[in-house]
């Protein structure tokens, strides 16, 4: 694993040195900017106007909120809205620019509350891991809801796929090739959060996750190259639905006083909005320099093959 790793670190070095007309404009790099910044006060000023979290309430677990319908209605429709104005204004960037900025703007929910001992503290019984599950996909379902909006954008031509920057035909698409993509990611995913999310401490945890999941989409990636982003972009939530069930069936009692304990703890350490906003958005962004430096490796590698003598 660690010479891996190590292959992929130096390829980062080598890309981002390399990169030459692939780079985004300015003027895209703007919009992508103020499209997230948008996200990100939508999210904000909904939560303040509804009160997600409620403000009498440190928990950022959606489930835990007294409002539960409302806190579900609310997030899928900015979630949506983001999606929308994110893909028409940054999507030349690449198809999944909507749920990129959508999900960081999610951040601002997870900012608005507290760190995971608070969700333990207001929880009433074991069953607060069954609820973070639930949560985690509820919160998917919004992600692949964006994603059907985005390819119903792309039919009349109001968004860009993939291909319109960095057209990549080496990759694996068969189905077994696609899981063993996205069991790359989780397990690179799991490892980096046991030495990087040491406590649950808000900025800790956004930072761990953030890193955790570009390296481990850049690895998997170059372990096994495959489309669409969604087997990449929903390792960060399968990782955390792995860390509560780890909780819920080893943890015992330490949920009582607002402890995640046990040998995988780490990982279960960040909440479900966390993996869902800045998981999700830094596993496209890893995507994306991902089929980038596929393609410039692809285009190195043609005319070394191109001049190769032939086989008599």
């Amino acid at each position: 694993m660690s010479h891996v790793l190590g292959e992929v670190l130096a390829e980062v070095s080598a890309g981002l040195a390399a990169e030459t007309n692939a780079r985004f404009t300015r003027r895209e790099k703007c919009l992508a900017t103020l499209a997230c910044i948008f996200a990100f006060l939508l999210f904000w000023f909904s939560g303040k106007l509804f009160h997600i979290p409620t403000d009498c309430r440190f928990s950022a677990s959606l489930v835990q909120q007294p409002t539960f319908v409302t806190t579900m209605v609310v997030t899928a429709i900015v979630y949506a809205a983001c999606v929308l104005i994110g893909s028409i204004t940054s999507g030349r960037i690449g198809f999944d620019a909507g749920i990129f900025c959508a999900s960081l703007g999610l951040c601002a929910l997870s900012l608005r509350g507290g760190a995971m001992r608070y969700a333990l503290f207001d929880a009433r019984g074991v069953s607060v891991w069954t609820q973070l599950i639930v949560e985690s996909v509820i919160l998917a379902s919004f992600i692949a809801g964006g994603t059907i909006l985005q390819h119903a954008l792309l039919r009349p031509g109001l968004l860009h796929d993939d291909d319109h920057r960095h057209v990549v035909t080496e990759v694996h698409q068969s189905f077994d090739q696609r899981c063993l993509a996205l069991l790359a990611n989780v397990l690179v995913i799991g490892i980096l959060l046991m030495f990087l999310a040491a406590t649950d401490r808000k900025g800790q945890v956004l930072i761990a996750v953030s890193i955790a999941s570009f390296v481990g989409t850049i690895t998997a990636y170059y372990l096994v190259p495959t489309r669409p982003s969604a087997w990449y972009w929903a390792s960060p939530i399968v990782v955390g639905i792995v860390g509560y069930t780890l909780q819920a069936s080893g943890n015992g009692d330490a949920w009582e006083i607002g402890q995640v304990k046990g040998t995988f703890a780490a990982i279960a350490r960040p909440l479900p909005l966390d993996f869902a906003s800045v998981g999700v958005a830094s596993s496209i962004l890893g995507y994306w320099m991902s089929r980038r430096w596929h393609r410039q490796r692809l285009a190195e590698s043609a005319p070394a093959a191109d001049a190769a003598p032939a086989v008599q």
